[in-house]
């Protein structure tokens, strides 16, 4: 999927998000909103990106209610990538290029967690940028992204093939969040959703 596509549709956990991406630059997450909002919302109705307490991006809808549509971005190289969800989302890219030999692996997964995703990778490096894209949109999902927790408190869960990409489940210390992650253009873009209920063990 390449900027100025059409919105695509992933399901985590019978939850449905829309995603989008579209050239950086200025104007680039308004750009991007608005594709988004038309996608999720179906109708033309009056809304505003804005932020929530904790700093997340929201759009809100200012007729009388309508929910908000929680949306996250991710940046890759002269790339913006957008998803927007009814629940809260988290969205991450990352490349193997950004976890060499001296990444501190033991501060940010848990042990087992790199045995899990090695299976579903060509490289210790692509193993590492697929769990660092999952633990960052589970954080994005909770709203506190690493600001009140550490890379470790997120651990990856029961990762498996599915269509093009994989599925899973990140444990966190507020439950448990559906995962999912696909390989895009030598990097893996994944995202995690959070419905703020207990804990959900089928995930």
């Amino acid at each position: 999927m390449g900027p100025g596509r059409d919105p695509e549709a992933w399901t985590l956990a019978g939850h449905g998000l829309r995603l989008a991406v579209v050239a950086d630059g200025p104007g680039a997450r308004q750009t991007l909103a608005e594709i988004l909002a038309a996608a999720l919302l179906g109708q033309e109705l009056p809304w505003a990106l804005e932020r929530t307490s904790l700093g997340c991006p929201v759009l809100r809808c200012s007729r009388r209610g309508a929910p908000d549509a929680h949306i996250s971005f991710s940046r890759r190289p002269g790339l913006l990538w957008g998803a927007v969800c009814a629940l809260p989302l988290g969205l991450d890219a990352a490349g193997a290029e950004e976890f060499g030999p001296d990444y501190p692996r033991e501060r940010v997964f848990a042990a087992g967690e790199l045995e899990l995703a090695r299976p579903l990778c060509s490289s210790e490096g692509e193993a590492m940028a697929l769990l660092w894209t999952l633990k960052e949109a589970a954080a994005k999902a909770l709203g506190t992204g690493f600001n009140r927790l550490e890379p470790c408190d997120i651990i990856a869960k029961g990762l498996r093939p599915g269509g093009r990409g994989v599925d899973g489940a990140a444990r966190t210390p507020a439950g448990l969040l559906p995962v999912r992650a696909e390989r895009r253009d030598g990097y893996w873009l994944a995202a995690a959703l959070w419905s703020g209920g207990p804990e959900d063990t089928d995930v």
